[in-house]
């Protein structure tokens, strides 16, 4: 800590106007100390005894005497050049050997050591020291030292004079004059014991200053030490304020160039702005155009509508008379194309040489008899229908012929297809066809693909349809429910007739929005169907199935409301018992599937005959096939028999007996379809 109020200290020597320097009075009365203690010579023996307290030196005796008058001229000259430093009123000796004052003696010894030690320094005359006057006061008030020359006496300058002679050394006497003279020259013992009583007053006084200096320089310190912790503390806070200040400048250079950023990505977007503005500006002028074209477009289509609806209504009613010129009856002839299984290999699947379709009007069905002789000869047997499809038609190719009855059914009128022929001749490839491929599939899916696309077609001229289905079979004479969400045969199924229409009792019906919904239900209804394998087919159906589809339109604009039914039915293959091998359920299925196919020939010739004979009945109610389809074929619907044909030579004759019957099916003419309008 006395290092630091050292250093303080020596912080203050430059200070004010260009004043002093304000050294402390020990560092400047050490230095003169120093600097006098250079130039003073050896002190001599006088000396030496004046400081053990004796006035005069030892008498000499004997021999020594040589000695004693050498030391005595050394003392002589030695007292001379004496130096003394005066503090105040005070008188320090210097001693030149120790090259130190004896100012530590007197700053650590009691005040009766600084009275011994004062009254031996003040037995030498101080007439011939050289001083330094240090006037007493605070610290702050001492300035550099200047010494001063004592003023002589009158007994000094005599004492000097004395001194200044030099004796020989057998001149005793003349050196005890000199000492005598010596002797009284010094002051008085009252006059040096006043002097000592002011010094002492002094130096208490002194002391006195001196602990008031040190308290000041205690209380100094810690104050210094205080502020040097305020200063440590202010310190790391400036520290810390200047991280965050130079923190906050770099955010605030980031935010500049953010700033600046955004400023020209803004002045981008005022110019795209003033562009846009001027786009906008444009285009309301061209949207007041379009606006005005608009209207007179409005107005042509408004006008346009009602005409496109009153051709609609005349495309009904040609339409209708179309397929009554056509006849309510209409019969397709397909003949299907070998399989893999059914040719050799290199043979071309479409060559049929029993069968020829020479046009799309006729087929020729080749047969051999037999004579009683055994000869065989081939009878060619051809027939006329309302259109025939040979093996190279494709599936898309049949349902464009036929479209126009589901066109029938959307107009309000009920539409029955059903296909005929013997087991393997293609029925359910023809309805429905195979689901893997858009190319292969059947008129089924093919009718639900157009239906949807006329509803949509339709809204435009303000009609609006539901759709709803159900899918149900007829096996050994039962009708079970295909789309069914459990599969039971417990359940009873009726057949009711109300205001022309057929309703089945207890019958699941499915209202479809989506053309896939419609499809995943065809693919359940597949699952449910009775199938077996016999001699003549391999995935032999064993009942018939009954595809019901009712279309409902409404059309607010017009206030007019349209009701059609679509009925696709895929009928079991025909087959002889002693062919199929059939045993058991398989044989009872087979005579189930005769007798329906015979009722329904039956009831076409009845209709055939009525036109003649008004008062026949129709015996409808003698098979489940004929009683569902009694609707379909009593007058209120269009029709449409599609009779399949197998390219197998071994099923020509029954190939030749499905024609005849569509033959004579083709020639019954039946009374006019009413429109559900």
């Amino acid at each position: 800590m006395s290092c630091k109020l050292a250093s303080e200290k020596e912080n203050l020597v430059e200070q004010g106007n260009g004043s002093r320097s304000r050294l402390p009075v020990f560092c400047t009365i050490n230095e003169s100390k120093r600097k006098r203690e250079d130039e003073l010579p050896e002190m001599c023996p006088h000396q030496k005894w004046e400081d053990e307290g004796s006035l005069l030196p030892p008498p000499s005796t004997g021999p020594r005497s040589k000695k004693r008058k050498s030391i005595t001229h050394r003392g002589a000259a030695t007292l001379r050049s004496t130096s003394k430093l005066v503090v105040g009123r005070q008188q320090l000796r210097v001693d030149p050997k120790a090259g130190r004052p004896p100012s530590s003696k007197f700053s650590a010894g009691s005040r009766r050591d600084l009275s011994i030690k004062t009254s031996s320094s003040l037995s030498r005359p101080l007439g011939n020291q050289n001083t330094m006057i240090a006037k007493p006061g605070p610290l702050s008030n001492v300035k550099n030292l200047v010494p001063e020359k004592p003023a002589e006496n009158e007994k000094g300058k005599a004492v000097h004079s004395i001194l200044k002679k030099k004796r020989p050394g057998w001149d005793t006497k003349g050196r005890l004059e000199d000492l005598e003279a010596y002797i009284r020259s010094l002051p008085d013992i009252g006059e040096l014991q006043k002097k000592l009583e002011v010094l002492t007053s002094e130096n208490l006084q002194l002391e006195t200053q001196s602990q008031n200096y040190s308290k000041r320089t205690s209380q100094l310190e810690c104050e210094l030490a205080t502020e040097k912790l305020h200063h440590k503390q202010s310190e790391l806070i400036r520290n810390m304020y200047e991280s965050e200040l130079q923190q906050v400048r770099d955010e605030l250079s980031k935010v500049r160039i953010e700033h600046q950023k955004y400023q020209d990505e803004l002045a981008i977007c005022k110019k795209k702005l003033e562009k846009v503005q001027n786009e906008v500006k444009i285009l309301e002028v061209d949207k007041e155009n379009i606006l005005l074209e608009c209207s007179a477009k409005d107005k042509t289509i408004t006008d346009m509508k009602g005409q496109l609806l009153c051709e609609e209504s005349k495309r009904r009613d040609l339409h209708e008379q179309l397929q009554e010129v056509k006849g309510n009856i209409r019969v397709f002839c397909r003949v299907r194309p070998f399989t893999a299984g059914e040719i050799q290999e290199g043979e071309d699947c479409f060559d049929i040489p029993h069968i020829k379709v020479p046009n799309d009007k006729c087929i020729q069905i080749t047969t051999e008899t037999g004579s009683l002789i055994g000869a065989k000869t081939a009878k060619f047997n051809r027939f006329q229908f309302d259109q025939v499809f040979g093996p190279l038609s494709s599936q898309s190719d049949i349902f464009e012929e036929l479209s126009q009855l589901v066109q029938s059914a959307l107009d309000g009128i009920n539409v029955c297809i059903f296909a005929y022929g013997q087991t393997g001749s293609g029925k359910t490839f023809t309805m429905e066809g195979d689901t893997s491929a858009s190319e292969t599939l059947g008129v089924i899916p093919r009718s639900v693909k157009y239906i949807f696309q006329e509803c949509d077609r339709m809204q435009s001229l303000g009609w609006s349809y539901t759709i709803q289905v159900s899918y149900l079979e007829i096996y050994n004479e039962k009708i079970q429910d295909l789309l069914a969400p459990s599969w039971n045969t417990t359940t009873k199924y009726e057949l009711r007739h109300i205001d022309n229409e057929t309703y089945v009792t207890n019958l699941t019906k499915e209202v479809i929005q989506t053309e896939e919904h419609l499809l995943s239900l065809v693919k359940l209804a597949q699952k449910h169907r009775a199938v077996a394998e016999t001699e003549c087919n391999e995935y032999s159906s064993r009942s018939h199935s009954v595809f019901i589809l009712k279309l409902n339109g409404i059309n607010t604009d017009l206030n007019k409301t349209c009701s059609g039914i679509l009925n696709l039915v895929d009928l079991a293959g025909s087959e002889r018992a002693k062919n199929s091998g059939a045993e058991g359920s398989h044989l009872t299925e087979l005579k189930n599937i005769n007798s329906s196919l015979t009722a329904l020939s039956n009831c076409i010739m009845a209709l055939g005959n009525k036109s003649s004979k008004p008062s026949l009945h129709i015996p409808f109610r003698n098979s489940k096939l004929t009683h569902l389809l009694q609707n379909c074929l009593g007058g209120n619907c269009k029709t449409l028999m599609f009779i399949n044909v197998s390219p197998i030579q071994q099923h020509a004759q029954e190939s030749l007996n499905s024609l005849r019957f569509a033959e004579k099916v083709n020639a019954t003419k039946i009374g006019l379809a009413a429109k559900n309008f």
